[in-house]
């Protein structure tokens, strides 16, 4: 139920300031840009996928190889959290159809040419925010240290500028990909430890 209320109030809080003070935050993190990252950022937004497959499959496969039931309960957990969070992700897209950043503004993005390889009309939220943190959110609940948390959470933040810097996402596509993330492994989390309860 919290994270509904959070999702709502996230969605409400970007409507409410209407598409121009969106628009305006972006253009003032686009023009004040720093131009040497956009190759980084690129590399830091291309690393979701193989990390959202990498350490579910080590999780997965140390529990298989150890006969570890907790690593392999891990493993479990990120897909159901990464699952979770995609489904509702693609299922607001389709319905919400929000134009991402350099189809509204073409002449503003030109130079970030990859941006024009995705489809214009699925800005919000942000897939790669909500899988990039149900991946950090599942994992820091698995191994709560903090030299796991910080880590994680600093590469899920990244790859969530990664997208507002390279033109593809507003802010509020981001904030709110990132609480269905954290929301998506924090109810993995708790039917994991519910339905496996020893």
């Amino acid at each position: 139920m919290k994270f509904l209320s959070t999702l709502f109030f996230l969605f409400a809080f970007s409507s409410l300031f209407g598409q121009n003070f969106i628009d305006d935050r972006l253009a003032a993190i686009h023009t004040s840009r720093i131009r040497a990252l956009d190759v980084p950022m690129h590399m830091t937004s291309t690393s979701l996928y193989p990390s959202a497959v990498a350490i579910p499959f080590v999780f997965i496969a140390q529990g298989l190889y150890e006969t570890d039931s907790a690593s392999l309960r891990r493993g479990m957990v990120a897909v159901a959290s990464i699952g979770c969070a995609s489904i509702i992700t693609l299922a607001m897209k389709y319905s919400i159809r929000r134009r991402r950043p350099y189809a509204n503004s073409p002449t503003s993005f030109q130079d970030l040419t990859r941006s024009n390889t995705i489809n214009p009309n699925r800005s919000f939220p942000s897939g790669h925010s909500s899988v990039a943190f149900a991946l950090a959110t599942s994992t820091t609940l698995s191994l709560p240290k903090w030299y796991i948390a910080v880590p994680m959470f600093a590469w899920a933040g990244a790859v969530g500028y990664s997208r507002i810097h390279l033109g593809v996402h507003y802010p509020s596509d981001v904030l709110v990909g990132a609480a269905i993330g954290a929301g998506s492994a924090f109810l993995s989390h708790h039917l994991n430890r519910r339905f496996f309860r020893k």
